[in-house]
């Protein structure tokens, strides 16, 4: 009976089952693992690269004629701010006093007018329109127009040269540039219509001059 039994243990030992696993707690045959098939690699997106846009040669001259227009205009309304300070500020009392026309129009209606005015001379349409005497202005504002005149004549020639060296102003070399041009027309207020042409010339080709 004995030998019966480990005839039966032995049996049982080497025999394998239909699943090839191995009885009393044999370890069963390790199947080799199915390879896991390699992950799909993401395609990176492809970032398209704008090309700069080049700017032909009409837009960039006409940018700078633009530039020039504004650049001369901020100058014209710098003034205007300048001359109308000086004309409200004390030091104008002097000058104003000498003048004939300060007996009929008095120095305090004087700058009441000119306050009334100041926030729209800021360009050189508004300015020849307060130095230019028409047939249909009164006889108060022809006088207001005489002494404005002069107190902006008194400026340009004293002290604006002051003014530009001292102040905040960037471009003073422009600045000058304009003083004497801004002096002749505040003389002459019937040719004040431009300082200078922003617009460049171009030069004339000589493609069809003949031999």
């Amino acid at each position: 009976m004995r030998f019966l039994k480990l005839k039966i243990a032995r049996a049982a030992l080497y025999r394998n089952d239909s699943h090839s696993v191995l009885t009393y707690g044999q370890p069963s045959k390790l199947q080799p693992a199915k390879a896991s098939p390699p992950p799909k690699q993401q395609k990176s997106p492809v970032l398209k690269v704008q090309e700069p846009k080049v700017s032909s040669p009409a837009s960039v001259s006409s940018d700078k004629k633009q530039y020039k227009r504004s650049k001369g205009n901020n100058i014209m309304k710098n003034y205007c701010q300048a001359m109308i300070s000086f004309s409200l500020s004390p030091l104008s009392d002097f000058y104003i006093a000498r003048e004939p026309e300060s007996k009929e129009l008095s120095l305090e209606r004087f700058r009441q007018i000119l306050s009334a005015q100041k926030t729209k001379i800021n360009c050189i349409k508004s300015l020849r329109e307060a130095l230019l005497i028409e047939e249909k202005d009164c006889n108060e504002v022809q006088l207001f127009k005489r002494l404005f005149q002069v107190t902006c004549k008194i400026f340009i020639k004293y002290f604006s040269v002051n003014w530009i060296y001292n102040g905040k102003l960037t471009d003073r070399v422009r600045y000058l540039e304009y003083r004497g041009k801004i002096l002749r027309r505040i003389k002459h207020p019937e040719h004040f219509t431009f300082l200078k042409s922003f617009v460049e010339k171009k030069p004339k080709s000589n493609r069809n001059k003949r031999l």
